[in-house]
């Protein structure tokens, strides 16, 4: 049997917040989104940024409702 292979964070982001959870689960988005932004200068603190891909993921889990 063969193991599912995780996405790679590039993946993750470009598929956008796991409404449904299928794609991969919310804490793997979170922590990619968090580093992505951190990335582009946009955040400098990983608490920080986790705290915001967290708003991002719940204001665009909301809307698809």
């Amino acid at each position: 049997m063969m193991e599912k292979r995780k996405p790679s964070c590039e993946e993750v982001i470009a598929q956008g917040p796991p409404c449904d959870g299928t794609f991969v689960d919310v804490s793997r988005y979170r922590m990619c989104r968090a580093w992505d932004l951190i990335k582009r200068g946009e955040e400098k603190e990983l608490g920080v940024a986790m705290k915001r891909a967290s708003e991002e993921y719940k204001a665009t889990c909301k809307k698809s409702q």
